[in-house]
């Protein structure tokens, strides 16, 4: 059986390659932040005080505690439809989520009123 082997040279270019994808993914967790934060402080607080959650506090106490969790639109249409709802908030107030629920690992989505209203 052969063995694959990689040899990576490590100069400028690889360099400014590393320090590229460093800043890129920066940037990833900063806009993934910002759509986490959904609605924003104000609007959140908002909802709360009504007595509701958001769409990740709905889907965090429905799944199981430390099982397998994905979410899978975080970023989607980030900034877009943000113009049809409030031009400060960076999300469109969905998410697509997968997670186990009950030994099952499920698909599970929810729409963010403290985003949309």
């Amino acid at each position: 059986m052969a063995l694959l082997e990689s040899v990576v040279q490590r100069d400028e270019a690889f360099d400014r390659r590393r320090e590229r994808m460093e800043e890129l993914l920066r940037e990833l967790r900063e806009r993934t932040a910002e759509v986490s934060a959904g609605g924003g402080e104000k609007a959140t607080e908002r909802h709360r005080s009504r007595g509701k959650l958001t769409a990740r506090e709905r889907i965090d106490r429905l799944v199981d505690p430390g099982g397998a969790f994905l979410e899978l639109n975080g970023l989607a249409a980030d900034k877009v439809c943000a113009a049809l709802v409030h031009a400060d908030v960076p999300v469109r107030g969905f998410t697509v989520q997968a997670a186990d629920l009950e030994e099952m690992f499920v698909q599970l989505t929810g729409e963010g009123f403290d985003v949309s209203g």
